[in-house]
């Protein structure tokens, strides 16, 4: 339900004007239509973010698995000794995600890292670069259904929505029924059954539903 246009007009100013630029162009400078859609825009980046969740925290905890039984009991990957074969560039990554594992002088652990990763560390560990020394010995065999190129080229495009949503960038202009299936499809690669969760548990068809006109 819309509000008092003295309250729309409040609430563009305090969102900033640049902010509500791309909204009121959208829907022809009408700021009661404008504000409908930022908060609609709000509630599927929220509904889309829910789904993101679980695909994140799955692949991430599926590519750690697979590389901790390859490098074997005793051996932590993501140490700098290891002697996994990363790239320099890679490893950066992992020292940037150690330092905030250890922010306040907490222990550092295995999992605070992982946690501290970023959803695009994850396809990185796919590209063409890691096919020979990651892909075939370790990940092809946590991925069965999954071909390299797809999987990391479906996940890439995973991310970039998942950081437009986490930074309440407008989305009411992408096609966001294809990306909710191709969130669905790239969860199916990963386990199937985790597809068929996002599908039964996402919000996001019926926030579709209810795009403000």
């Amino acid at each position: 339900m819309s509000m008092y246009p003295p309250v729309q007009r409040t609430m563009v100013r305090l969102l900033s004007p640049p902010r509500m630029s791309t909204y009121l162009a959208g829907c022809e400078d009408d700021v009661s239509r404008a504000v409908d859609l930022y908060r609609w825009n709000l509630d599927v980046s929220m509904a889309f973010f829910e789904s993101l969740h679980y695909l994140e925290v799955a692949v991430r905890n599926r590519v750690d698995e697979s590389l901790s039984a390859w490098v074997g009991p005793g051996t932590d990957w993501l140490d700098p000794a290891s002697a996994i074969p990363l790239a320099p560039g890679t490893r950066a990554r992992i020292a940037v995600a150690r330092d905030r594992a250890a922010r306040g002088g907490r222990p550092v652990a295995h999992g605070h890292v992982v946690a501290e990763l970023t959803f695009g560390f994850w396809p990185s560990l796919l590209s063409d670069a890691y096919n020979r020394t990651l892909w075939q010995p370790a990940l092809k065999a946590a991925f069965p259904r999954a071909r390299r190129t797809d999987l990391r080229d479906r996940l890439l495009r995973a991310g970039t929505l998942r950081n437009r949503v986490a930074h309440h960038e407008p989305v009411f202009s992408l096609d966001l029924g294809s990306e909710h299936e191709q969130i669905i499809t790239v969860a199916e690669l990963v386990e199937p059954r985790l597809g068929w969760w996002i599908d039964a548990t996402s919000r996001t068809d019926a926030v579709l539903r209810r795009r403000p006109a």
